[in-house]
Formats: C-alpha cells, sequence, structure tokens
C-alpha cells in the first residue's frame, strides 16, 4: 500500500462556525490588549478558545469535530469518515481543545489569558494547570506571579468579574476558590502526597484543567532512570477519572504530534513558518552535507560555529549556548566529558574552566545542581555555554540565547514530534535582537548529514518552509503496477577463505600514499529560503601524525609480525633503510613531510598484499539470502523533493492524466514545478506512453533524464508493460560486499530504473561513462550474483541486471528493449567486469 500522503497541519485547524449568543467578547479587549500588546496571534487563540468553552453549541470537542467533517470540505476530504477523526480524539466526551504555538511564541499568555476570563465569567471557579517537570512548573510560577500582579493587566478586567484576582498557588496547599494552582503531573498520583485530591474531588466541572506541554500525555516514553512512561499513562488517567469529572480542558504546546500525526482537536495555530516570517522567533540553517571524518572533527566544527556566532555574527547577545540532544539520559556524561576534553585542548582553559562551561541537564538526581544553574543560565555572569540534555528535558526552561543545537544521535531526531522540541529550544530571539532594525538571528542545527535526506523532509514538514513536490503511486494508475521479488540478506556473515591468484612474490616498489586535504567542507541549508551557504573547517592539528622514523618502526614492526604469523622471512628483504627510502621519495611527491594516520594504513596495506600471495588463500565475506518474498510497486514509499531543489540540477516527467487525480493543493504545487522548470527538464508525455504507476517521476542529474526521455519514446514504450523510477532509499536494494582496504563491508544500493517486460524484469543502474571505480565493480559482483540466486529460486519471472551510461543507451534499447536481446552486455558493464576480474588477479 502507498504511504499516506503529507496533511498540512494548518487543514487540521477546526474551525468554529457557530455563533455565540451568550457572550459579549468585546468587554475583555482591554483585557486582552493589555495582557498581548500587538501579538495579534494570542488574541486571536484566547478569542477562540474562549467562543469554544462557553458556546452553547457544543458539549464536547467530539461536537466540534462533526461539525467540522460536516460542514467544512477541505477538513471532511482528509478523513474517510466521521469515526475516522473522532476515534483519534484522545478526551472525545469533554470540552478539550488544544492551541498550537511555536516554542518561543508566548503560549503561556493564552493559557493566562482563557484562565482569567473564564474565572471572571463565573464559567469556573478554580485553575489547575499540569505540567511534566519542576523546571516547567517554576517557569510557569513566575509568569502567572507577573500576569496576576501587573496593575495594568488587573485594571484592564471589567468591574463586574466575579472573580478578577486569582491567588498563583502550587498543590502543596488546598486549592480554594480563586486559585491557580500550577504543579508537575506527579502530584495527581494517588499515592503522592498533595492536596489536588481532596480539593477538587467532585468539582470538575467547575474547573479548568489546562496541560501544559499536552505532547507528552499522549506520548508515553521511558526514559533510563525515570518512570516518565507511568507518568504520562497517569496523566490522561487522571484527566478521565470519574470522580473529578473535569468539563474544560485546554492542552498547550508546541509540538502538537503523537508520532508523526497531527493532534486532530487543534483550534487554534501559529506555526513555526509563521512566526519565522514575522520574525518572532529565529530563522532555523541546518547541516546538509559534511565531510568531517569522526566525532573530533565535528566538534571542531562545531566549535568553529561557536567562535564565529560569538564573536561575529551575534556579538551583542549577552550569552551564546549551545545545545547537544541526545536520547539517552546514560550519555549525557560521557558526551559532557568528550567536550570538555575538547575544549580544554582548543582554548588552553583548565579542567575547573570546563567544568564551569559544560553541564549536562537530566532528570536524574546527580544533575539536580545542574537544572538548578539553567535558572540563570542567559545571564552573563553565568559561565555554562554547553548543555549536553535529553530531548525531553530541554523543555520548559525560556532561553533566549541558544544559537546551535547538536542531535548527538539519529534517535533524538527522527520524528516530527522530537524534531520539534528540539528546534523550539534554540527559537527564542535574545532581547538584544529584537527591535525591528536588527537582524533576526538564526540557530543552526548540526545534524549527522547521514541522516540528512530524512532530517531534511521531516524539518521542512514540522517548520512548513518549502513547498514540496511529490512522487507518489496513484490508486488510478494500478494498471501500472507490477509484482517484483526480492531476497534480504541473512543476518548471519558467512566466512570463508577465497583461492587468490597464485604467482611470484614481488615486494612493493610504491605505497600508494596521498596529498589529503585538511579542510572539511560543510554545507548548511537555511530551511525558509533553501539556499546553502558553505563554511571551511581545518582540522589539520586533529589529524594525526608520524614522523618517518616513527611511520618506519610501524610498518616494519607490522611485517615483523606478519612473518610470525606466516612462518616467512620478509623482514631479511625489507629492510627499514628500503621502506624509509619509499616513504621519503613518496612523500615528496606529495609535498608532505609526516605520514598521516591514513596514509600510514596505505604502506601497511601495500605490504600486506605479499603475504595473500604467501598463503594463496585470502578471508572474504559471503552474503547468503533468505528466501524469495514477492513485493508490489504499490507498496513504493513517497518520493520528495523540494521545489528549491527542483530547480537546481533535476526533472519531472509526468502527462495530464497522472497528475490529473491530486488533490487541488498538489496540482497547483506541481503546476508552480512545472512553470519553474520549463525547456529540458520538464518533460511533458502523452498518456498511453507514460507507463508508470506514479503522478509524477523525478530525475536527478542528467544521466537519468536522458534515460527517462528514451522510456517515454513510442517505439520503446510499446515494446514495456510497466517501468518505474525506483526509490533511493527503501523499496528495493540489492545487497553487495565493498572492500576499500584490507576489510570488507556489507553495503546495499538501490539501482535507478526497474521495467517489466512481460515476464521479464529488467534492472537498470545508471553512472557516467567510463565510471569504472572499485564501489560499482562491487556493485556490480554483488548484483550479479544476487539475480544469478533468485533466478535459479523463482520462475515467475527472468531478472536482468545492466550497468548503462549515456554512451550505451541507444545499443541497450534497440537490443534489450526492442529485440530481447537479454544477454548483450555494454560499454561500462564490460568495463566493469573486465576491472573486477583484472583487481581479483592481482591480488
Amino acid at each position: 500500500m502507498a504511504e499516506k500522503k503529507y496533511i498540512d497541519p494548518e487543514n487540521l485547524v477546526l474551525k468554529l462556525n457557530k455563533e455565540v449568543k451568550n457572550l459579549d467578547i468585546s468587554k475583555y479587549e482591554d483585557f486582552i490588549m493589555a495582557l498581548c500588546g500587538d501579538r495579534e496571534y494570542q488574541m486571536n487563540a484566547i478569542r477562540k478558545s474562549i467562543k469554544f468553552y462557553i458556546s452553547d453549541e457544543y458539549d464536547n470537542i467530539q461536537d466540534l469535530v462533526s461539525e467540522n467533517y460536516e460542514e467544512n470540505d477541505e477538513f471532511n476530504e482528509l478523513f474517510d469518515s466521521k469515526d475516522d477523526v473522532v476515534n483519534q480524539l484522545q478526551l472525545k466526551n469533554k470540552l478539550s481543545c488544544t492551541i498550537d504555538f511555536a516554542t518561543g511564541t508566548g503560549k503561556t499568555w493564552v493559557m493566562y489569558g482563557v484562565a482569567q476570563i473564564l474565572l471572571c465569567e463565573g464559567l469556573v471557579d478554580r485553575v489547575l494547570i499540569l505540567c511534566p517537570s519542576k523546571t516547567i512548573k517554576k517557569e510557569l510560577l513566575d509568569k502567572f506571579e507577573d500576569f496576576s500582579t501587573a496593575d495594568h493587566i488587573k485594571n484592564s478586567l471589567p468591574e463586574d468579574s466575579e472573580i478578577k484576582n486569582p491567588s498563583i498557588v502550587d498543590s502543596s496547599e488546598t486549592i480554594t476558590e480563586g486559585d491557580i494552582c500550577i504543579d508537575n503531573v506527579h502530584k495527581t498520583y494517588s499515592h503522592v502526597s498533595s492536596s489536588i485530591e481532596h480539593s477538587l474531588e467532585g468539582r470538575g466541572e467547575k474547573i479548568l484543567v489546562i496541560n501544559d506541554e499536552a505532547h507528552h500525555m499522549l506520548n508515553p516514553k521511558s526514559h533510563a532512570g525515570t518512570n516518565d512512561k507511568r507518568s504520562m499513562l497517569e496523566w490522561e488517567k487522571f484527566l478521565k477519572d470519574d470522580k473529578y469529572n473535569f468539563k474544560y480542558i485546554l492542552n498547550s504546546t508546541g509540538t502538537p504530534y503523537k508520532g508523526d500525526n497531527y493532534f486532530k482537536d487543534v483550534i487554534s495555530r501559529y506555526s513555526i513558518k509563521k512566526a519565522m516570517e514575522e520574525d518572532y522567533i529565529k530563522e532555523i540553517n541546518y547541516l546538509d552535507k559534511d565531510e568531517s571524518k569522526n566525532w573530533n572533527e565535528k566538534f571542531k566544527a562545531i566549535h568553529e560555529n561557536h567562535k564565529e556566532i560569538k564573536n561575529e555574527k551575534y556579538p551583542e547577545a549577552e550569552k551564546h549556548i549551545t545545545i547537544f540532544v541526545t536520547d539517552r539520559i546514560n550519555r549525557t556524561d560521557e558526551i559532557a566529558d568528550e567536550i570538555r576534553d575538547f575544549l580544554i585542548s582548543q582554548e588552553n582553559i583548565s579542567e575547573e574552566e570546563a567544568e564551569e562551561k559544560v553541564i549536562p541537564v537530566t532528570s536524574s538526581s546527580q544533575h539536580e545542581e545542574n537544572v538548578k544553574k539553567l535558572e540563570t543560565v542567559d545571564e552573563p555572569e553565568n559561565p555554562v555555554e554547553w548543555i549536553v540534555s535529553v530531548s525531553m528535558l530541554t523543555e520548559g526552561w525560556d532561553v533566549d540565547n541558544v544559537f546551535q543545537i547538536v542531535p548527538h544521535e539519529k534517535r533524538a531526531f527522527n520524528s516530527r514530534l522530537l524534531i520539534s522540541q528540539v528546534l523550539g529550544r534554540g527559537l527564542r530571539v535574545p532581547p538584544e535582537y529584537r527591535d525591528a532594525d536588527s537582524p533576526v538571528p538564526e540557530v543552526v542545527i548540526y545534524n549527522h548529514d547521514a541522516w540528512s535526506e530524512e532530517i531534511d523532509d521531516l524539518v521542512r514538514h514540522v517548520a512548513e518552509i518549502s513547498k514540496t513536490v511529490t512522487s507518489r503511486v496513484m490508486e488510478d494508475r494500478d494498471e501500472y503496477n507490477f509484482s517484483l521479488y526480492q531476497m534480504n540478506k541473512k543476518k548471519e556473515i558467512n566466512k570463508k577463505e577465497e583461492k587468490v591468484a597464485e604467482g611470484e612474490v614481488e615486494i612493493p616498489e610504491s605505497l600508494g600514499l596521498k596529498s589529503e586535504s585538511t579542510l572539511r567542507e560543510q554545507i548548511y541549508v537555511s530551511a525558509d529560503s533553501g539556499e546553502e551557504s558553505v563554511k571551511k573547517t581545518d582540522v589539520k592539528e586533529l589529524i594525526k601524525t608520524y614522523t618517518i622514523d616513527e611511520a618506519v618502526n610501524e610498518i616494519y614492526n607490522n611485517i615483523k609480525l606478519m612473518d610470525l604469523n606466516h612462518d616467512t622471512e620478509f623482514t631479511k628483504e625489507i629492510g627499514k633503510d628500503y621502506i624509509k627510502e619509499l616513504l621519503k621519495e613518496e612523500l615528496d611527491k606529495i609535498g608532505e613531510d609526516k605520514v598521516t594516520e591514513e596514509n600510514l594504513q596505505r604502506a601497511k596495506n601495500a605490504f600486506n598484499v605479499i603475504y595473500r600471495k604467501v598463503t594463496g588463500y585470502r578471508p572474504v565475506i559471503e552474503l547468503e539470502y533468505q528466501e524469495p518474498e514477492k513485493i508490489s510497486t504499490a507498496e513504493m514509499n513517497n518520493s520528495n523533493i523540494s521545489l528549491h531543489e527542483l530547480k537546481r540540477n533535476c526533472a519531472i516527467i509526468y502527462s495530464e492524466d497522472s497528475i490529473s487525480n491530486c488533490s487541488d493543493e498538489e496540482k497547483e504545487i506541481i503546476q508552480e514545478a512545472i512553470n519553474e522548470i520549463k525547456g529540458k527538464y520538464n518533460i511533458k508525455i502523452e498518456e498511453e506512453v507514460n507507463k508508470t504507476p506514479v503522478n509524477l517521476t523525478i530525475l536527478s542529474f542528467s544521466n537519468e533524464m536522458e534515460f527517462g526521455k528514451r522510456l517515454k519514446r513510442e517505439e520503446n514504450a510499446e515494446r514495456i508493460d510497466a517501468w518505474v523510477k525506483s526509490r533511493d532509499r527503501g523499496f528495493y536494494s540489492i545487497p553487495y560486499i565493498y572492500r576499500p582496504g584490507t576489510h570488507s563491508k556489507q553495503k546495499h544500493f538501490n539501482p535507478d530504473f526497474i521495467i517489466k517486460k512481460g515476464n521479464d524484469i529488467i534492472i537498470v543502474e545508471i553512472k557516467s561513462d567510463e565510471d569504472t571505480n572499485l564501489k560499482n565493480q562491487a556493485k556490480l559482483k554483488g548484483a550479479e550474483k544476487y539475480f544469478e540466486e533468485l533466478n535459479e529460486k523463482i520462475d515467475e519471472h527472468n531478472y536482468h541486471f545492466y550497468f548503462l551510461s549515456p554512451t550505451d543507451y541507444t545499443g541497450f534499447f534497440e537490443d534489450v528493449i526492442r529485440n530481447r536481446e537479454y544477454e548483450k552486455r555494454y560499454e561500462l558493464h564490460s568495463d566493469l567486469l573486465k576491472k573486477t576480474k583484472s583487481e581479483a588477479r592481482s591480488e
């Protein structure tokens, strides 16, 4: 089944269509303006929430959702039935709703505004605010105390208000009429001592419950050393408990996701995109490509960012903070120690100074003192500049001066919820840059570039930044879907010894040393404009090097060890002087005077080859496959590309019919893409030659474009049943063994095109002319073994694999597509075969 299409959260925001006849909201306008200032989005959220609670038209959130399903066409189109959406409501029998405000845009103001008006109206006489941590509790208590004691806010309330001077308390004292009680959700547990049970039991219909950071309630997750999962389950249980019978519930969050699914009870929304457009939050700049080879080199780039932000970009800010986010409490101390060690070496500071600059922050009791430091972390007197935290603990402390965020593990950044949480820590704008004339600062997201393809899509969805064109399987094009067989590799690795070509053993006369750049390039992408910025980090001092004499000893000792293992005496023929001469000669050629770690390994490998020839065998990893399983192109995952990327060097193939059943919104974006990429990149074809099950095909680089154009020619299209441009990730992958050095690596690749022609399945991998590198040789070897075994195991199809470059296209379409000459092999494929055999002989 094809992946469900992405739904714009804006289309899920509920509309209130009924008039409220029993409230004149205008009498609270002075109060709303005094509280919110010029932030119209906060005012609208307060008005809409009050309208929902006070209106006689709604008994619960289910009524409002049903109304939207029946009366709002845009909302209706998103669900299969009314029950489909109603069943996704967590508190469907309550007057419960959610406000979704991007972090840093002031949802606390809305919470206070709604609470105060409902108290003034007498609809409720108490307010209970629950939050998931002590840090959030303290922030809320401070803010609500400020609101309730501010004269300009108090004096703006109507004189006839039922309760206009609420007391701000926590559950350590009895909650009485007119109180706003703020506390941690743990205080609702039956075994925890608090005033909540005896103060609120039986009074639920006159109580407003506000759940801050409400996404935790729907995403229970355990962290090491905590009972977070039980806490969140108990939270929902408390809200549904009949002994309280709560009626009015307001959920507040900047991350209204259950996993990747947006909440279905949101009545007001102020998105990251909107907040960025209106300069209320920082812009987002995230890492797309990174040449760093290890975490030490990454630390260097991160540290360079931190220095540039502090000294050049935003020197007027009082503090400059970088946060590392991990998904496990037990990793925070390790990461903090790594950062401290790095700072000691890079900044020449003492251990004590490094200890003060870097703190781990978690719910663990050993980090309690560090949590307290967060209260003043924005102040210049507080020396903390580097914070290591788990994702949940990053919430609740309102810090203005976070300028860089580093998700340390993929699991800390692999869902819309987590990305929203992590981004939220860095979105607030420092006071020094809030002036209209000030530049809007940015927050840098230094994620691992290996995740960038997946993260790019998630970040764009969360921030709703760039319009995205999606290639998806369409139900109305099912006639072009076809089945395939695939074999997954077995988890066990079969190791064996392989006989190598015998011959006279020759002492190496060269070591293959290479000149290595010490610059590592990082490419960052603006989430707003999609524009790239390039930075270069010099890691020279981080690269381990050896003097010539040190390298000679390392290589000679390695040969000596191999002699002992293989009962040989090559150290008699290969002396230190010989090794030294080779090293000097090759270092002179590349303009170096020291040997890097990588060149040392190359030199060792040069001598290791002779031992393979002596023993006659070498260890190899051999892939073994599971039994074939049947899949269908109907299961192919979506492929997304932003308009910005599409314009750079991509093309789309489509027909009038293939895009006719897309949604109106999707058609608009596709039309915009078509308008943007006129000419050779815009390939509109007739329906009868568009034999693919997707709405449109996205092609990258000129090689793929040229192949795609030939597929749609009538003389070729009429001779095939169907085809797909396979996905870069997921769906259909071919395992292979890649051996760039002495060690083999298990890899897999996704071919570019899959073509069905009767019972024949033609698999095509596209490369440039003469691209016969080691990796492509390994891919060919792996693919030939894979399809040979697959063809032996199944009768339904015959599989044929081809490596092609543009010079091969004419022959391929003439011989294979039009004349079924499947045994033919073309220039690139043949060259790769020769190279593969040649490499095997040389070993």
